[in-house]
């Protein structure tokens, strides 16, 4: 439903090339130049600065960007409706998530609402908190899901939920059976982290200075599963929050155990919405089914 010249240019705006759009969208470069030519053509304006490369938006561009998004969230509007009104389930959500919730909420969310409706179809993109956010305001994706974000004013939080961080190590540990720890205590273990400026690293560090103690991790990863067998298979210690480990912790394999530190319980996962962008039908009724299962997981 979406005009040729519009998919091409979008798909040109997001990877900045020409070349690497096409075979995106698996068609001739020629195709899409062709296309770009006739807009920019008919408008009098340059979209894009040619380098070598790939390509740029121009101010022109950028505003032409804009609405080439919004067509596209109105004609997946439009088509979402006119299917709801013919009485056929079907439409595609597109989904951005953080690594910790791709490791078994957001799984088993898709699992049961497509059940219902097996004419829904999904796209998901495991990303990092700012590739979320970008993707949410960009209309790249439907719903967002990410760890403490820093929102734009295109962006608003439709759930917000604690999900504290705790200590996970095997279920042999010596600290294994502790009510609670200080972060000062675990750090008596080998240590392993998320990268420099992911949000629990933010959280750990300033609990860190606070406590004054340094953080020296023997393995870092931004991989929630890799950091999982680190703790399960060593004496050491990751941090996350127990919707990280799901699987080793119903297994038996893994304990978490709370972090007494305040900036440890304030941790949140917010779902990510565009503000004032109407949801295409399919989209809107998943968004209802995902809050409902991470209010279901916040309280386990």
């Amino acid at each position: 439903m979406l005009h040729n010249s519009l998919r091409y240019i979008l798909a040109v705006a997001q990877a900045g090339s020409i070349r690497v759009a096409a075979n995106m969208l698996n068609v001739a470069q020629s195709a899409i130049s062709r296309q770009i030519i006739n807009v920019e053509a008919d408008l009098g304006v340059s979209l894009f600065e040619r380098h070598a490369r790939g390509v740029s938006l121009t101010p022109a561009g950028e505003v032409f960007l804009r609405f080439a998004r919004d067509t596209r969230g109105l004609s997946e509007r439009v088509r979402s409706e006119i299917d709801a009104l013919s009485g056929f389930r079907r439409g595609v959500v597109r989904i951005w998530a953080i690594d910790s919730v791709s490791q078994d909420v957001l799984p088993r969310a898709i699992i049961h609402f497509t059940a219902e409706n097996p004419g829904i179809r999904f796209e998901v993109t495991v990303a990092s908190t700012e590739e979320v956010v970008a993707a949410v305001e960009d209309v790249r994706a439907d719903i967002g899901i990410a760890f403490q974000p820093q929102l734009p004013a295109a962006v608003r939080a439709s759930l917000r939920l604690r999900f504290p961080v705790h200590a996970l190590m095997s279920v042999d540990h010596p600290l294994a059976k502790a009510d609670s720890l200080s972060l000062t205590e675990a750090l008596e273990y080998p240590i392993a982290l998320t990268p420099a400026g992911s949000g629990s690293r933010i959280l750990l560090e300033a609990t860190a200075l606070a406590a004054g103690v340094g953080l020296m991790p023997k393995f870092e990863s931004n991989s929630i599963q890799m950091l999982s067998n680190f703790a399960q298979s060593t004496s050491g210690i990751t941090f996350l929050s127990r919707l990280c480990a799901a699987s080793g912790l119903k297994s038996g394999q893994l304990a978490a155990v709370r972090l007494r530190d305040r900036l440890m319980s304030v941790a949140r996962i917010e779902m990510l919405l565009l503000r004032d962008r109407a949801l295409p039908a399919a989209a809107a009724q998943f968004h209802e089914h995902m809050a409902r299962a991470l209010r279901y997981a916040s309280k386990q």
